[in-house]
This record gives C-alpha cells, sequence and structure tokens, in this order.
C-alpha cells in the first residue's frame, strides 16, 4: 500500500532534523577538542616561562651582588595554530602565576605557578627599559607571541631583586 504525502513528509523532516542535530553536535565536538588543545598548548608556553622565571630567581638569590642582571632567551613559538597569544604575570593574592592566553579569547588560557607571593621580589608590570652590558632591555606588563627576542630577567639593584618580561632590543 502506498504511503501518504504526510507520512512522507514526516519521515523526511524528522531525517532532516537527525541530520542537522549530528552536525551541530559534531561541530561543538570539534570546538571543545579545539579549545583543549589549546589550554595545552598555553599551558606548556606558560610553563617554559615559569621554569625559566623561577631558575632566574634562584640564582640570583644565590648572588648578593648590587647591580646584577640574568638575562635568558626564551624560545616561543610564534603563533598557535595561526592565533597570537599573549603571557602576562598574575597575582592571585596569595601566589604569583603565568598566565598564556589566546589574544582573540582570553578565556583560553593556561597557568603555572611561580611562588608564593612575598617582598622579597618585585614582579615588574609598568613598562620601561634597562641596560646590561651591550643589550638594551624593553620590558612591560605582557609578552606577545611573534615578539622578537623575548626574554625573561632578573636584577638586583639597591632597592632589591625584580623580575619581569621583556624583549632585547640590541
Amino acid at each position: 500500500m502506498p504511503s501518504s504525502p504526510i507520512s512522507l513528509l514526516i519521515t523526511t523532516a524528522s531525517l532532516y532534523l537527525l541530520l542537522l542535530s549530528l552536525v551541530a553536535s559534531f561541530s561543538v565536538l570539534s570546538r571543545w577538542i579545539l579549545r583543549n588543545a589549546y589550554e595545552i598548548q598555553l599551558a606548556e608556553v606558560a610553563n617554559h616561562v615559569a621554569e625559566n622565571m623561577v631558575g632566574m630567581r634562584a640564582l640570583l638569590h644565590l648572588s648578593s651582588e648590587n647591580d646584577t642582571v640574568l638575562l635568558k632567551g626564551l624560545d616561543l613559538p610564534k603563533d598557535l595554530l595561526h592565533l597570537g597569544y599573549a603571557i602576562r604575570i598574575e597575582d592571585t593574592g596569595e601566589v604569583l602565576f603565568i598566565v598564556a592566553y589566546l589574544e582573540m579569547d582570553a578565556s583560553v588560557f593556561g597557568r603555572s605557578p611561580l611562588w608564593r607571593k612575598d617582598d622579597q621580589v618585585r614582579i615588574e608590570t609598568e613598562s620601561g627599559t634597562f641596560e646590561s652590558d651591550d643589550f638594551l632591555v624593553s620590558f612591560g606588563p605582557e609578552l606577545h607571541s611573534g615578539q622578537r627576542d623575548p626574554v625573561v630577567w632578573a636584577r638586583w639593584t639597591p632597592e632589591g631583586l625584580s623580575v619581569g618580561l621583556g624583549a632585547l632590543e640590541q
């Protein structure tokens, strides 16, 4: 017995809705997987920067000489799957973190702890420059992907120990 046009229409519409829901769920799943991939890569970048900064602080604590400057170049990816990112030092009250986040969506981030906040180490969050031997270092609150010659630095001055993110200018 041939089917009525109404049941054919209902069956066709149901198949289209099923197909649309499959495409939508695939889209949501692929975005979730991509977001997790970005967060893993950003956490690796944050861990790399934090590891170098902790090492710089430890080395300078062994030396108590004034006017000592340590610079460590960072080997950072130019971008993450063609998206830019930024790195900053975040103060959560008790613990300091290195945070790497996508510039187009700051809710996608990775972070790594530095150390407990104390008054012995000043985190440089202002912008400025200083000279060390033959190098001019510009520093600021953030380091951006693709920036030329990124560094972490630490220095003893008469005011105490300070650390920060920056780039070599010369």
